[in-house]
Order: C-alpha cells, then structure tokens, then sequence
C-alpha cells in the first residue's frame, strides 16, 4: 500500500514480512526521530532527558529558526515540571512580559445595549519568549542527554514496515542522500509538512 503526493510518494507502507536495505544495515536505530526542529527540539529534549534515544532533524542551521512565540507563565511552568528548564533559564528567554491584553468584536453599528464589553486577557500568551535562545538552550540539553541533530538536513521520505520507519535525508550542503531508522516518527514540520498534505489527500502541483 502506497500513499501519494507532493510530486513523489513520501511516506510508503510496506507489507510486514518485507524489509528494507537500511533494515539490513548497521546504521543506528533511534527510539524517535523528529523532523522539524522548532517546537520539535522542546518536545526532543524533554524525551532525550527521559531517556530515548533521540534524533532531530532540520533543515535550516539549528537555531536560526526564525520564530516569534508568545506563551503564558502557567505553559512555562510545565517545562520547569518536566526538569527541563530552571527556573533561572526561564529567565534568560524572557524577553518582554506584557501587563495586560484585550480582546473586542467590532460593534459599533449594534446598539449600545447589544455591544460587548472588551474582555482583558492579562495572563493569555503576554510572554514573548526569545526563540533562538530557547532553541539554543535545547539543542544544547538534548546532545547533553545522548540525543543528536542533523541540522541543514532535508526530509525526503520515510518508509514504515513492521518493525521499524526507515527516513530518507538529504543534506542541504552536499547534496548526499543518507538513511536512518527508528521506531517512531514525529511530524514536527507544521503546515508546510509534506507529510500532513500526504495523510490529508493534498496533492502539491510545484506551482
């Protein structure tokens, strides 16, 4: 069974008795691999720390993900939680705290008694976090507990049998096609991921 998009076949589904060539190899099994190395390089961190055996995947220099995130205090404390942040490193990616927002539908055609009062959100996304820092902090926490990024990495494909997913990289600067098998395979891509188009029946044209 073969699933088809985006120009060529992304992910492909293989009977389970039939193996693939990096089946056979010696190249290393991760317990999870990620592709996308924004959001994806939080939840990789923490996993890595838990003790997987972890591989991110990027293809942009890691890091350098430009990236503009805003989150409430109480979101951030579930990565204290999780012992994958300080308290002083929370700190360090702070980089504005707003005192107050608001939200208001436009009404001003309704009558005075049909408008709606503004509704204040003072503790809804009033944190503005320093992405690249954030980022650097987690990289940087998940080579310490094992895990490994291939960063300026392409995804091509990935090939699911019964025992492992097999992925297909490409480096961005040498053009070489390398392999790399897990047990599980986490889409981290966002909206542009070609896997999502895949599963939800897009089909990219290349226009």
């Amino acid at each position: 069974m073969v699933l088809i998009s985006f120009l060529m076949p992304i992910i492909h589904l293989t009977c389970k008795h039939q193996t693939t060539s990096s089946e056979n190899s010696s190249g290393p099994i991760y317990d999870l691999i990620y592709i996308g190395g924004a959001l994806g390089s939080i939840h990789a961190a923490v996993m890595a720390r838990l003790g997987y055996k972890v591989l991110l995947i990027e293809r942009l220099p890691f890091g350098r993900m430009n990236r503009e995130w805003n989150i409430s205090r109480d979101e951030i404390q579930s990565l204290i939680n999780l012992n994958l942040l300080t308290n002083e490193e929370v700190e360090t990616i702070i980089a504005r705290e707003y005192k107050d927002g608001f939200n208001k539908f436009f009404d001003a055609n309704n009558p005075s008694d049909l408008q709606a009062p503004v509704l204040h959100t003072p503790t809804v996304l009033n944190v503005a976090l320093d992405a690249e820092t954030l980022l650097t902090l987690c990289g940087q926490k998940l080579r310490d507990a094992g895990g490994d990024i291939w960063d300026e990495t392409e995804f091509v494909r990935a090939d699911v049998t019964g025992s492992q997913v097999t992925v297909t990289t490409k480096s961005i600067t040498t053009g070489k096609e390398k392999l790399v098998g897990g047990r599980l395979l986490i889409d981290a891509m966002g909206t542009a991921s070609p896997i999502a188009w895949q599963l939800n029946g897009s089909i990219v044209t290349g226009k």
